[in-house]
């Protein structure tokens, strides 16, 4: 019997489209597109040791050796103005978890789909829209500080799915420049979200010849306003360079201050407010005669802890994320064929705040038309104090995909 199957979603989309795959051609069917791929994937989670977010591994439960196979059947059907999408999950996983200092062997088989979308034309410029959809644009590698529905842009893993939200849109094509959306997150999906919110938002984008622009107003459902934006130009042949940001009233982190009581300390959320809180991205890309390339990013992360806060939100923690500090750099270099058909990324991200730094790199390698394997290892420095050592110390995966 497969386990953790979301029974609503997973029918609805698998018996829509077995039954439009089923009406023969006078029906109109426009395009049926089925494509495949398995991947399998081993890797070796490095636990922080001694992190107090952590301790034990009780709170994040984060598997220290894993093996997973997944098969990922994505498809599309176009008929007469709709449009379906569906990318259904079957994955079978192997992972050990050390907990306490306790060794055990979880097995999981898992059908899911995280993924699905159903479009209709309304008219030549005007499309709705409604799915589990992963909303992701702007420039940036780091983090798109612009997107008021996801934080995490996918591009840290090696096969990574991204699940999808609730997403109810409207999307008005105004010319080959400019397009407008309406775009309103109903429920989180297939996300695993705690503390999920209604969010509504509306998008401008721009795409020209020599550069791109988008501007997006979003509100939740308690009242929190967020403007974002991202724009990009080229300014020579070899050179790109981009920005994208975002200004919100208040924010979800939570502060540390002193308290009488056996900890002396509180966590609250003191800039809950209307002060406005704002983060903001600067990259470049040079591209060299060689083809290889290099990216250069900046990060002030608003609503990040400063020295002080830093020092009391660690001071509570021994007593007792994606980003924890303001200001990081990022620089990455990528090369498509380093060594008979390899291609290589290297980055290293650098809190400016305390010193701490996150290492990554990884290599792919296409071993036939259908084949790829891939390699990739990440090493935290600083501690589990600092700004990427909470949970992990180092990871190392290995992912052989095949493309049907």
């Amino acid at each position: 019997m497969i386990s953790n199957i979301r029974i609503p979603a997973l029918v609805f989309v698998m018996l829509a489209l077995f039954f439009l795959m089923a009406l023969p051609p006078a029906f109109g069917m426009e395009g049926l597109t089925l494509d495949v791929k398995a991947t399998a994937l081993v890797g070796i989670n490095g636990l922080a040791g001694d992190s107090d977010q952590n301790p034990g591994n009780r709170l994040a439960l984060i598997s220290d050796k894993e093996s997973v196979l997944t098969l990922k059947p994505d498809l599309s059907l176009v008929y007469e103005d709709w449009h379906f999408s569906a990318k259904p999950r079957l994955e079978l996983s192997l992972k050990n978890y050390d907990i306490n200092g306790v060794s055990d062997d979880v097995y999981d088989r898992n059908a899911d789909i995280p993924e699905f979308m159903i479009r209709r034309k309304l008219t030549e410029s005007l499309f709705v829209s409604y799915g589990w959809e992963n909303l992701q644009w702007g420039p940036s590698f780091l983090y798109s500080p612009s997107n008021p529905f996801f934080n995490d842009n996918g591009k840290k893993s090696l096969v990574q799915d991204l699940d999808g939200k609730g997403m109810l849109k409207l999307v008005m094509v105004h010319d080959f420049a400019w397009s407008t959306s309406l775009i309103y997150n109903t429920d989180k999906g297939a996300f695993n979200e705690s503390d999920f919110e209604k969010i509504l938002a509306l998008k401008i984008d721009y795409s020209g010849d020599n550069g791109y622009a988008a501007l997006i107003l979003s509100t939740t459902d308690h009242g929190k306003p967020k403007l974002g934006a991202f724009a990009g130009t080229t300014l020579t042949d070899a050179l790109i360079i981009y920005g994208e940001g975002s200004l919100q009233k208040g924010t979800k982190a939570l502060y540390s201050s002193a308290v009488p009581g056996p900890l002396a300390w509180d966590r609250t959320p003191l800039k809950n407010n209307d002060d406005l809180s704002a983060t903001f991205l600067l990259g470049a890309t040079y591209t060299l005669e060689s083809g290889d390339s290099l990216c250069l990013e900046y990060l002030y992360y608003g609503q990040g802890y400063d020295s002080d806060e830093s020092s009391d939100f660690n001071s509570l923690n021994h007593m007792a994320k994606d980003f924890l500090r303001q200001h990081y750099l990022m620089l990455q270099y990528l090369n498509d064929d380093i060594i008979s058909g390899i291609d290589l990324i290297s980055r290293v991200t650098l809190c400016l705040d305390d010193g701490s730094s996150r290492l990554y790199s990884s290599l792919s390698h296409e071993l036939t038309d259908h084949m790829e394997i891939k390699l990739a290892g990440m090493l935290n420095t600083g501690g589990a104090d600092a700004s990427f050592g909470t949970y992990l110390d180092y990871q190392v995966q290995m992912a052989l995909e095949y493309t049907y």
